[in-house]
């Protein structure tokens, strides 16, 4: 289980200012529970940390086509501009 937390760490550290793996890691290895009810905070701790980093890699993803396509717009609209 530590290879797959260092990875996740270290993948969303690549990504940037999220820091969710805290919380996640925190409250998975110290099996924090909801007070007046020992139901764990995260109750299936796999599947929480595979459809995070699903969610880190694609929103990275995303955001870079986003910013390419912004970034031909512009060079398009410029090269128009010039006819």
């Amino acid at each position: 289980m530590d290879f797959w937390l260092a990875l996740a760490k270290t993948s969303v550290m690549m990504v940037g200012e999220l820091d969710y793996t805290d919380i996640l890691v925190e409250n998975i290895v110290n099996n924090h529970t909801v007070p007046g009810t020992g139901i764990p905070y995260v109750p299936l701790p796999t599947l929480t940390f595979v459809v995070f980093l699903l969610f880190v890699l694609t929103v990275s993803v995303v955001l870079v086509n986003l910013l390419v396509s912004a970034f031909f717009i512009v060079r398009i609209q410029l090269t128009l501009s010039k006819w």
